[in-house]
């Protein structure tokens, strides 16, 4: 007579709790566990009965696998009632066998979709994995094992996807791996724990082992991203009194809007999703369409940062104040939300009965002030043009450049024009509707804050109702106008009810409306960025002079389109590039290990341990990442298990990157660099150069920046051809910061990056274009 020891508990949830199946286990199909990386864990085995003691397991069943230890091999629940199978007749009826399939805890995540949110904003991978499995199931999981890893700037949250999906995106942005496995859920870089497999060990397998050299060598890696802002475009049209619509020189990057988020307050309070409430007097409610503010101190902020990048339109809502007040709406904070650490909102404070509206910028109040009036709406606007789209790189992880430590990441510095409007409208007067928007400050930050805390209300005495909010990234298109004998201001685009002037069309064509037409002589000044498709090529140079050998060049090439993590730039390109040559240049290796788990050389093997492999007499002495463990059970009473281990390193399968198929027309056009970031070959961009006068036979530039030290500013009629070598389309190379170019045509344009005495020089490495369309 033999005791079981191993066991198989399925708890029905009909209020029993876990039973032991171990007696109906069929002993020629013991439970056997599928473990791949990032993946669920599947655990398959038949049960068999002849007995009216059998209870037929119900699909959503919990299933525990554990050994005489404690120690679970496997948690989950059964994906479907059991298919049942006749086999036979006994004395005490039919006798039936029951397959069944179960998957680990993450089954249940998978059935409860992730909750519709705002894109993560500068959180990490380990915060965003956090915040969505607490969605999908709120504390049913321990999540102290989640781990922060890498930083994710920006993460779309879908409820169309499963946490399955997100869950391996987010492993794979970070080379991490995770699990869940008896109501815990981990999430760790890989390698983490680990094993040795040493043919000088007791107990190892020297049959088990099975190694290969799969060939894998890459020395010369292209990486095609995204759709990247480039050139730095500024045309110059002139307005006639009449002409309502200006063809751009170039399509503008990221032209059309995208919502971000519009809250409608149709709901009880508020979204707990989207924003959180500091309101220690219980001053703020959500009634009627409107959130409701009644003193102080309050402060409603939007739960995730916003990445101050490219163009942005928050319309922080239709306002309606019901007495005097006191505080901050609509601040956009670089740090806690205070008014000292505000870089732009509209600071509100009493004026009688009523409310004086200003610019806060940086802490200080600027410009003038709007005093509201009784009964009247006020909706009030900040639009921000960032002259760069992306503010942080993203990070690239390795074998060598772990999470944590990755290539990349570093901050992108930006301007950032801020311009705040407020539309004034009275009910009782539709007209008012169709005014255009009072700007009450327009004005160019030197510096703006990559990332930054948005609180639609902070103050300490507020008494408003706001109607809506709504965030959009719209384009990035900066609008200025001049009219003879003035300035030049801002021209809102947007919609017309909302106080704006003029759009940008999906063609390409700056509209203004009919009300607002540029006026005789009126300059207008467009600024944006053109785009093209992100891409870079990096060599490892130590690599393919090794393998040049006879007719051999030696040089391994790969062309790969990133998908994840993304590549939003070229830079983010070569990021990529150089993080799969530091595992592409070394040798592949592949195995697989089988071993009883008498002589297994660890507790439990799980996919994402580390392995490292000693076998001298194969040549072999590498480190690899456990891919899948094939767990197939033996012997219940012996509590015994048969394991198959299939490990890889990174040169043989890349454990930080995910590929999608792309072909760009031939010849790729990208420059490369060799062995490492190529950020110092180039100089910085000219991004504030302009024209400055324009008259029928020449066009004055303004570079907005002084000449580097013996060398100066190249301009070409097109943009290709830079250096010293090539005079096709040269105009000429100057040593000032302001020169005279010749006009030539109505339409004109110039391209333009500035150069070093280096040997060879340094360039831009993005190109700044002058447009002017003018008539003679």
């Amino acid at each position: 007579m033999w005791c079981e020891i191993m066991k198989l508990l399925i708890d029905n949830l009909d209020g029993g709790g876990p039973q032991d199946y171990s007696p109906f286990l069929d002993s020629d199909n013991l439970p056997a566990l599928k473990r791949k990386v990032n993946r669920a864990t599947e655990m398959r085995a038949w049960l068999a009965s002849a007995g009216p003691a059998f209870q037929m397991p119900t699909s959503g069943a919990r299933v525990v696998l554990q050994r005489d230890d404690g120690h679970k091999l496997f948690t989950g629940y059964l994906t479907a009632a059991p298919q049942q199978e006749v086999v036979g007749q006994s004395q005490s009826g039919t006798a039936w066998r029951y397959a069944i399939v179960a998957l680990d805890d993450s089954w249940l995540l998978d059935h409860n979709a992730p909750r519709a949110r705002t894109p993560f904003t500068h959180r990490t991978a380990g915060d965003a994995l956090r915040t969505i499995t607490n969605d999908v199931l709120p504390g049913v999981l321990d999540v102290s094992g989640v781990q922060e890893l890498n930083p994710v700037n920006q993460y779309d949250v879908s409820s169309q996807r499963s946490w399955s999906e997100h869950a391996q995106e987010l492993a794979t942005r970070s080379r991490a791996c995770y699990r869940a496995h008896d109501g815990t859920l981990t999430f760790q870089p890989v390698g983490q724990q680990g094993f040795q497999l040493n043919e000088g060990d007791a107990g190892f397998s020297p049959k088990g082992l099975t190694l290969a050299q799969p060939d894998r060598l890459a020395n010369d890696i292209t990486i095609i991203g995204e759709v990247e802002p480039i050139t730095y475009v500024r045309d110059y049209f002139i307005g006639d009194n009449t002409t309502l619509g200006f063809y751009l020189s170039r399509s503008p990057y990221a032209r059309t809007p995208v919502t971000v988020f519009e809250e409608e307050y149709a709901g009880p309070s508020l979204d707990p999703t989207l924003w959180y409430l500091t309101d220690p007097g219980g001053r703020a409610s959500v009634s009627g369409g409107c959130l409701q503010l009644a003193g102080g101190p309050v402060t409603v902020g939007s739960v995730e940062a916003l990445e101050l990048a490219g163009g942005l339109r928050i319309q922080h809502g239709q306002v309606r104040f019901t007495a005097a007040s006191s505080g901050t709406i609509g601040g956009i904070y670089a740090g806690a939300a205070s008014d000292a650490n505000c870089a732009a909102g509209f600071h509100v404070s009493p004026n009688g009965g009523n409310c004086s509206i200003q610019a806060l910028i940086n802490g200080a109040g600027a410009g003038g002030a709007l005093t509201t009036q009784a009964g009247h709406q006020y909706s009030l606007v900040t639009q921000l043009f960032v002259n760069e789209a992306h503010r942080v790189h993203e990070t690239y992880t390795s074998s060598k450049n772990v999470a944590g430590n990755g290539r990349g990441g570093d901050t992108v510095a930006a301007a950032m024009r801020v311009v705040l409007s407020v539309h004034d409208v009275d009910p009782n007067s539709p007209g008012t509707l169709a005014l255009p928007a009072t700007i009450l400050y327009d004005g160019v930050l030197g510096t703006a804050p990559a990332f930054a805390l948005y609180a639609l209300a902070n103050g300490n005495d507020l008494h408003v109702q706001i109607a809506y909010t709504r965030l959009q990234r719209i384009a990035d298109v900066e609008v200025r106008s001049m009219i003879p004998g003035q300035s030049f201001r801002s021209r809102l685009p947007g919609a017309l009810y909302d106080g704006g002037e003029c759009y940008v069309s999906s063609a390409g064509e700056l509209h203004f409306y009919p009300p607002y037409p540029p006026q005789a002589n009126e300059q207008i000044v467009v600024s944006y960025r053109a785009s093209a498709r992100a891409i870079a090529r990096v060599q490892n140079t130590d690599s393919i002079v090794s393998h040049n050998v006879g007719a051999d060049q030696g040089r391994r090439s790969r062309v790969q389109r990133m998908s994840v993590p993304p590549a939003p730039t070229s830079v983010d390109c070569e990021n990529a590039a150089l993080a799969l040559l530091d595992d592409a240049v070394e040798k592949a290796w592949v195995g697989e290990y089988a071993v009883v788990s008498d002589n297994l050389p660890s507790s439990d093997v799980w996919p994402g341990d580390f392995v490292q492999v000693a076998a001298p007499s194969r040549q072999a002495n590498f480190s690899a990442i456990v891919r899948e463990a094939d767990v197939r059970v033996m012997s219940l009473a012996q509590d015994r298990s048969a394991y198959t281990i299939r490990f890889a390193n990174d040169a043989a399968e890349p454990m930080a990157a995910e590929f999608a198929k792309m072909k760009l027309p031939d010849p790729l056009p990208v420059a490369f660099t060799t062995n490492g970031p190529s950020s110092p070959l180039y100089l910085a961009p000219l991004t504030s150069a302009q024209v400055t006068s324009i008259i029928a036979t020449q066009i004055g530039v303004d570079t907005g920046t002084t000449p580097p030290a013996g060398g100066g500013f190249e301009v070409r009629r097109s943009d290709g051809g830079w250096g010293a070598t090539s005079d096709g389309n040269l105009v000429g190379r100057y040593a000032t910061q302001t020169f005279v170019l010749p006009r030539l045509s109505r339409v004109q344009e110039y391209v333009l990056r500035q150069y070093d005495n280096s040997s060879p020089a340094k360039y831009s490495r993005q190109s700044a274009l002058l447009h002017v369309d003018y008539p003679y």
